[in-house]
């Protein structure tokens, strides 16, 4: 990689960029249409909502078979093939006439996004300037969260003006989005050669699955749960978007709940570019912006609550900056601790920990919303933001614990 000149580094950070917002943003577009499709398909709420765990199988299954695949074939490989998966998922989706048909798509789609996760991140990482490593970082955290952010206001906004046209027309846009995508990931350099990373016969088997890189050991606890409360807000205001919308009176459209989530994500993927200028005095970055994501989401729930929509909002674009944030700085301190074939698993991790933060909470948020009031669903969603905090901050204390006794051995 060191033989790459700056514009050749340019073109593929731009690739591997352009490459990961695209697909996230195509995985968006059926957010807001769910509706829409369960009413057209004849479906039944339970069986709209299983289209989310088809996603969520294919993410997993990509994550944790097949993260290290672009250390055999190349990022830039794997990406396009991820590229290309996403649009046989949109050809899917614009032609299903059943359940199957959509959670088929939602499955690729999902499989599709676990690809990229992996390869077109590392990808991305491994491009960034030497002279900027916070960019890396603020990438990879932000870029599906930008994804997301335009995918699902567009697709609601074009539903809520066109109706069921908007359908094949949001689809046919993703489409071109991505294959745009995939001509530049054509043109871009590929950073890891295969002869170079070939690995040895009696590390194959250990790099088949998923496993987490041994310098990342010891952090990842702590990682993982940063993690995983960041993204289980942005999943828990996902699912209750139409009804948030409604109790502030915004109206049950589309195009409101999908603006609604997109208050959240856009500061989310605005958060990491923060990154160098954050510098807590007595804690690390991540743990400080932890602090800050916990409280900032506290006063979002608690203003919903009570009913006061200028803390619900202005806490909420709050807690989307600090949420952006923090995974910006745990995929910094992940990467530090991780080398350039270890970069896939990384990322590869994080992403699985966010994803399962997302379904445990959505779970137990879903058997919650059953039985209780949504404002008692958001007061139990703090104690959960509240209970992962306490861990990440048992772990730093075990952690210099270590450190000292480690020093006073030495």
């Amino acid at each position: 990689m060191s033989a790459l000149t700056r514009p050749d580094r340019l073109t593929g950070f731009i690739a591997a960029g352009a490459a990961a917002a695209s697909l996230f943003a195509a995985s968006a577009v059926p957010i807001p249409l769910l509706t829409m499709l369960r009413d057209a398909l004849h479906l039944t709420n339970a069986s709209a909502t299983a289209t989310t765990a088809g996603y969520f199988l294919g993410c997993t299954t990509a994550l944790i078979g097949f993260s290290g695949l672009s250390n055999r074939i190349g990022r830039k490989l794997v990406t396009i093939a991820a590229l290309f998966l996403s649009i046989a998922s949109l050809e899917c989706l614009l032609h299903a006439d059943s359940f199957t048909g959509l959670l088929v798509s939602r499955i690729i789609q999902g499989f599709a996004g676990g690809l990229v996760s992996s390869a077109a991140l590392a990808w991305f990482s491994d491009l960034a300037l030497p002279e900027r490593p916070n960019l890396a970082a603020a990438g990879s955290a932000g870029l599906p969260s930008i994804g997301f952010c335009v995918g699902a206001p567009l697709a609601g906004l074009l539903a809520d003006q066109l109706g069921f046209a908007a359908f094949e027309l949001s689809v046919r846009g993703a489409e071109i989005a991505i294959g745009t995508a995939a001509c530049l990931a054509l043109i871009a350099p590929e950073t890891l050669k295969r002869r170079a990373l070939e690995p040895k016969p009696t590390e194959r088997r250990r790099r088949a699955v998923l496993a987490v890189p041994a310098g990342l050991r010891e952090y990842f606890p702590k990682a993982a749960a940063a993690f995983a409360a960041t993204w289980s807000f942005s999943s828990f205001g996902q699912s209750f978007a139409s009804p948030f919308c409604e109790h502030l009176g915004l109206g049950a459209a589309a195009g409101a709940a999908g603006l609604f989530y997109a208050a959240f994500i856009l500061p989310n993927a605005c958060g990491g570019l923060l990154l160098g200028k954050f510098k807590p005095k007595r804690l690390d970055q991540e743990t400080a912006a932890l602090m800050c994501f916990s409280l900032a989401a506290a006063a979002c729930l608690l203003g919903f609550s009570i009913g006061f929509a200028p803390l619900f909002f202005t806490a909420m674009f709050a807690a989307g900056i600090f949420a952006g944030l923090t995974c910006a700085a745990v995929i910094k301190s992940a990467l530090e601790r991780a080398d350039a074939e270890e970069r896939p698993q990384a990322l590869s991790v994080l992403y699985l920990s966010g994803y399962f933060g997302s379904a445990l909470s959505g779970l137990m948020a879903s058997f919650a919303a059953a039985s209780l009031p949504l404002e008692a669903v958001a007061l139990l969603f703090i104690c959960w933001l509240a209970g992962l905090f306490v861990f990440v901050r048992m772990r730093n204390r075990r952690a210099a614990g270590n450190a000292e006794s480690n020093a006073q051995t030495a």
